[in-house]
């Protein structure tokens, strides 16, 4: 679930002294060696290995900002934490995980100078999202297809299983099919039973594996000799590519697909699910 976003006033005032103000949508947080240190926090209970993530665009004026992830065990004590240190004078957002840990039973996350340290930093658009611990097992059926016209395939098996824990999916799935009624076109892709958690920035999914097991009858481009897996952020399907020798990597095309006799594919990995 998402705890806050881009509203300052859902997050408690915290200053030991120093300077805090906002002007829109942007807060801004001074501490100095005179006056203490100033920042803006909110707090909800957390279990053992729920996951928190802070996303929020910052930048740093002067000195040692660091926007940062605590959790408390039920004395209130800090049993752990997570920082990032800002070194941007421009925007950027900025990304900090954390993990629960045992005992834990509140969580804190704050922007500003974090612990002793002495600076002033800019912060807009907050977004904490908590994602609860749990595990479950479902049974999905992928599907191959193309992205620009899908097609449609005789299949033969379509299998899949997932295991989800703590908010990643670990899936196994095998594919046949023995011709195809209507052509599919564009990237040859496979469906995935979640959607990718978009949390990466450059649009590749930085939480992403995969490993192929057996491939019969997938083309590989000339000059091509490895087949591989990839998912972009955001999306709930595979991309199917080709690796060779001091090549760059291509994407495999739906419309190469031998149109009759036997295909298939199966595949493992796991992937970051989006909240």
């Amino acid at each position: 679930m998402i705890r806050s976003t881009k509203d300052w006033a859902k997050w408690e005032k915290l200053v030991d002294g120093g300077e805090q103000s906002i002007d829109g949508r942007v807060l801004t947080t001074k501490s100095d060696v005179d006056t203490g240190r100033s920042r803006r926090h909110t707090n909800f209970p957390v279990r053992e290995n729920d996951q928190v993530i802070l996303k929020v665009m910052a930048k740093l004026v002067s000195g040692t900002v660091k926007p940062a992830i605590d959790f408390f065990d039920s004395s209130g004590s800090v049993i752990k934490t997570e920082f990032f240190e800002l070194t941007s004078h421009d925007w950027n957002q900025v990304i900090v995980r954390a993990t629960a840990p045992r005992n834990a039973t509140s969580c804190r996350v704050l922007c500003g100078t974090f612990s002793a340290d002495i600076g002033e930093g800019k912060f807009h658009s907050p977004e904490i999202t908590h994602k609860n611990s749990f595990q479950f097992n479902t049974f999905f059926k992928p599907e191959i297809k193309g992205l620009t016209n899908e097609g449609s395939f005789n299949y033969s098996r379509q299998d899949g299983r997932a295991t989800v824990i703590n908010g990643y999916c670990f899936f196994n799935l095998r594919i046949d099919f023995d011709g195809i009624t209507d052509s599919p076109e564009g990237n040859l892709a496979i469906t995935l039973p979640f959607e990718c958690d978009d949390i990466s920035t450059s649009g590749s999914s930085n939480h992403f594996a995969a490993n192929i097991g057996i491939a019969e009858n997938i083309p590989l481009p000339e000059n091509y000799t490895q087949l591989i897996a990839s998912v972009r952020a955001g999306n709930d399907f595979i991309l199917l590519e080709a690796l060779g020798d001091n090549q760059p990597f291509i994407r495999i095309q739906a419309e190469d697909l031998q149109t009759s006799g036997r295909v298939f594919i199966s595949l493992s990995g796991f992937y970051e699910i989006k909240p």
